[in-house]
């Protein structure tokens, strides 16, 4: 790059005729490296940009879910709950519908977070149902197979983690 545009300021070549065309030729090419640089430069900062975002939602997501499922194990089931209604429920859901109606609102920077912290919260509360249902098929003894006879498979709710 520096040669082309040292090449175009002086203008100097053996010939007369081919001083201008050269010295012109020179400064286009110059401008057009200039041009390819800051529009890969333009990439480069995109693609740091939503990397950082990608970085930022999965950390905010993983402390939610840390949080919550500590609060959790500190508080027990019965902390968490008002009444028969479990609180990460509430809170999660929340979160995660505050967050998609400001990103399909126009405001998504924000939205963002908010769908990040209710996913952690939801997720707290879907580990610990899924867990139950593992133990619980664990403990009747459930192998996990299926007849092929045409009949409907009926999962219980205490199965589902749903009742305790």
């Amino acid at each position: 790059m520096a040669n082309a545009l040292s090449v175009a300021t002086r203008g100097k070549t053996t010939t007369r005729k081919r001083t201008a065309n050269k010295g012109s030729s020179s400064l286009v090419k110059a401008q057009q490296q200039i041009a390819r640089l800051q529009n890969r430069v333009k990439k480069v900062n995109a693609s740091a940009k939503e990397g950082m975002s990608s970085v930022i939602h999965a950390g905010e997501t993983q402390t939610a879910l840390f949080a919550t499922a500590y609060y959790s194990g500190r508080r027990g089931d019965d902390g968490l709950k008002m009444g028969n209604i479990d609180t990460r429920l509430l809170v999660g859901g929340g979160l995660a519908t505050w967050g998609l109606w400001q990103a399909f609102n126009g405001e998504a920077l924000s939205g963002n977070h908010a769908l990040a912290l209710g996913n952690g919260v939801l997720a707290a509360k879907v580990y610990e149902m899924g867990h139950s249902a593992g133990s619980t098929a664990a403990a009747e003894g459930f192998s996990g197979q299926t007849r092929l006879s045409g009949r409907r498979a009926h999962v219980s709710p205490r199965m589902a983690g749903i009742y305790r």
